[in-house]
Parts: structure tokens; sequence; C-alpha cells
């Protein structure tokens, strides 16, 4: 699997790789929001630009250990998969 973006940029400094452990439960959790998201996304005419810029958000909250699952938009023109500003962000409200 290849990372469109990833937000914000991480420090020099930043651990190479991050194990993120879930239950049994969250996992499941975890399972049905992607099938969920990918079903929707799955609606639109990916023929369309829109269509082939609708992408995945994965929002983790290491420090709340909260993971969230919401639609983004692959930026016009970019190349998923190259590190690169990809991705537009969508707001989320987790305070």
């Amino acid at each position: 699997m290849t990372i469109a973006h990833i937000s914000p940029p991480l420090p020099a400094d930043a651990p190479k790789a991050m194990n993120v452990h879930l239950t049994f439960e969250e996992a499941l959790k975890l399972h049905f929001s992607l099938g969920q998201l990918l079903g929707k996304i799955n609606t639109y005419n990916r023929s369309t630009s829109g269509g082939r810029r609708a992408a995945a958000n994965l929002c983790i909250y290491p420090h709340k250990s909260r993971i969230t699952v919401n639609e983004g938009k692959l930026k016009r023109g970019g190349k998923p998969g190259t590190l690169k500003d990809d991705i537009e962000e969508v707001p989320s409200d987790e305070n």
C-alpha cells in the first residue's frame, strides 16, 4: 500500500515506523468504517475527475488514542503515492 500524503509534515527526527495496536472489537470498527467509506466512494463515477479524486483519509490522534475515517479528495493533477501535497484536508471536529 502507498500513502498519497501525510499531514502535517513529519519532522526529520520522526520514527521511521509506528505500530498501532487495536483490540479485536476496535479493529472490527475500523474495518466497518473503511468498508462504509469505500462503498460510498465506489458509487462515484470514476470516469469524471471528481470520482477519480475521491480518497480515504485515515486520521490518527495518538494523544487521544482515537482514529477517524473520513472522505478526502486528491488534488487536481496530483499523482497518488508521491508523498507530496496530494490531499486536500477535510476538516474534522475532533476535540
